[in-house]
């Protein structure tokens, strides 16, 4: 650095952002290797479950980061008062309105659930919310509580072996996570979602 250059040497700074999105990030992938390695059903409930928790905060963290970050040190072509503005009410709005409001003024995609990677990312969002908010219903053999998770279901070829028949029972639940592989297609798709987060808003 010159002379001429300015410098932060010395000077207070009056605050700081961890990027807790890379964590998530990374934590996802630790929970969906795990799941993989681990040899009890239950483990890799656990950590497909850690998975599956972790992966749907990930995107809409990235977004809240960058808002963050522009309305801050503002270097895009959209105006800093729009950053400034985004910022002050983003906790308020959801991550379609946040997405659509960025995208809108950057002339990148809009949030279409029925494309990639926003579908993905609805179907995982789908499960997490069936999961954190679990209503412990009962349920039939192969019963699901709503259609998302049914066609996920059939993605992975999963079926109850239970006979149901005296104590020999499973619920969606169990059957879904005790399968490896969820965790493995919910770390991809993220993984790829987190990639394409910044072209796809067309920020430069």
């Amino acid at each position: 650095m010159n002379s001429e250059s300015p410098s932060c040497a010395g000077k207070e700074i009056k605050g700081a952002m961890h990027i807790f999105s890379t964590d998530l990030l990374q934590g996802c992938s630790y929970f969906s290797f795990q799941a993989q390695k681990v040899d009890t059903e239950e483990e890799i409930r656990f950590f497909n479950t850690a998975c599956i928790v972790f992966a749907t905060s990930i995107i809409e963290s990235k977004i809240n980061e960058w808002i963050s970050i522009s309305s801050t040190i503002a270097e895009t072509e959209v105006p800093e008062e729009f950053w400034k503005t985004l910022d002050s009410i983003k906790k308020d709005l959801s991550i379609q309105e946040k997405w659509n409001l960025i995208a809108s003024l950057n002339g990148g995609t809009m949030w279409d659930g029925s494309k990639e990677p926003f579908q993905s990312f609805n179907l995982i969002t789908a499960l997490r919310n069936e999961l954190v908010h679990y209503k412990g219903h009962f349920l039939g053999k192969d019963e699901v509580p709503i259609k998302k998770i049914k066609d996920l279901m059939a993605k992975f070829k999963i079926k109850s072996s239970a006979t149901f028949t005296e104590d020999d029972v499973s619920c969606w639940i169990s059957d879904l996570l005790n399968e490896p592989k969820v965790s493995e297609w919910v770390a991809k798709r993220i993984n790829d979602f987190h990639v394409q987060v910044i072209p796809l808003l067309g920020i430069h």
